[in-house]
């Protein structure tokens, strides 16, 4: 029976990623199969916001790869007993899509009624954007994207990039790049997450800062 190796992400903890598994019996489609699981984990009134499937693969043996991705990130665990791990989503992808994995990635998720879109919508509003410059990543800088190095984009002023001719926002920039990845189909993405600077993603960068204003401060 084929199995699901998950990466969830979640608004309310955003520098933690879930990874996880699911399967599928003969009758139910991948993708329905990852879709139902992001809904069982969403409906618990606990849980403030819905989960995200940040990248989902189809393996053989589930088991293992899901144990082995767990052994590689143990570092990152923050509780023995819980599959959370604190580090940037696309680090999870690269040590799933190492295992072959079939990308099961829904293109559409959860479907929110308007008061949890907005409750979304506000969550992210409130961390606010990724600022380059405040990380160290000036104009003239640049960034390669986790999915395939060999694409790139220029920082220039104004907090955007220059790919393809176009000045756009890291996030614009890396939906674009990554519709050219075989088997990319999400419709929204966040650039933190996909843009590399001197081999660390933008979002490592900006959870290194943050972790030097925290210990500053005790």
């Amino acid at each position: 029976m084929p199995k699901i190796v998950y990466i969830f992400t979640n608004p309310a903890m955003p520098d933690l990623v879930k990874i996880g598994v699911t399967s599928r019996n003969d009758e139910t489609d991948a993708i329905d199969a990852v879709k139902q699981r992001l809904a069982d984990l969403s409906q618990p009134t606990g849980v403030p916001y819905p989960f995200e499937c940040h990248f989902a693969g189809e393996v053989p043996d589930q088991v293992n790869v899901e144990k082995l991705m767990h052994q590689i990130f143990a570092e990152y665990r923050i509780n023995p007993k819980r599959e959370f791990f604190r580090l940037a989503p696309e680090k999870a992808v690269l040590a799933l899509r190492l295992a072959q994995a079939k990308d099961v990635t829904p293109a559409h998720q959860l479907n929110l009624d308007s008061a949890e879109v907005q409750a979304v919508d506000a969550e992210q509003a409130r961390r606010g954007k990724t600022q380059l410059k405040a990380l160290g990543i000036l104009p003239g800088a640049e960034l390669t994207l986790t999915r395939d190095s060999s694409i790139k984009c220029k920082v220039v002023e104004g907090n955007k990039v220059e790919y393809d001719g176009k000045i756009l926002s890291t996030s614009a920039a890396a939906l674009e790049a990554l519709k050219k990845v075989a088997g990319f189909t999400a419709t929204s993405v966040s650039g933190s997450d996909y843009w590399m600077f001197n081999d660390k993603t933008i979002w490592d960068i900006r959870m290194e800062k943050e972790q030097e204003k925290f210990d500053e401060l005790e």
